[in-house]
């Protein structure tokens, strides 16, 4: 592989960084936990990528210097963006799961300790079957 194949595979890399990047940036916090264990798994994806690159970069011995340096320079700026991401994730999840918790836990003590607010419905007055017509 040439530097020229890694450089299109960084491209990529980036590509995928920049869309969970957004997605980040748009969430909410009451997001579904299950959505951000994708992004958890994505992000442990492209750290797996972003090993294969800087092993297949060393495997390059016709590179120049300068474009090694310049290319592990992007994988390290790549592989800060994503720890930063998967922190920025699992305090997302974290919080979902604690606000998940709490609202369960709310729940379950209004009906044990029958502070719930109860519903009254009108009674049904219905007609005396004696009265009815047959």
């Amino acid at each position: 592989m040439d530097i020229f194949k890694l450089n299109k595979a960084k491209t990529s890399l980036k590509g995928s960084i920049t869309r969970i990047v957004i997605f980040m940036d748009n969430v909410s916090e009451h997001v579904d936990i299950t959505e951000l264990e994708v992004e958890l798994k994505k992000i442990d994806q492209l750290q797996r990528k972003i090993e294969e690159l800087k092993e297949l970069l060393f495997g390059i011995e016709t590179s120049k210097p300068t474009e090694e340096a310049e290319f592990e320079e992007d994988l390290y700026n790549c592989e800060t963006h994503l720890d930063n991401l998967a922190v920025r994730v699992k305090k997302l999840r974290f919080n979902s799961i604690n606000i998940s918790l709490s609202v369960t836990a709310v729940e379950k003590n209004k009906y044990e300790n029958g502070t719930f607010a109860q519903t009254k419905i009108p009674p049904i007055i219905l007609p005396h079957p004696l009265f009815g017509k047959i």
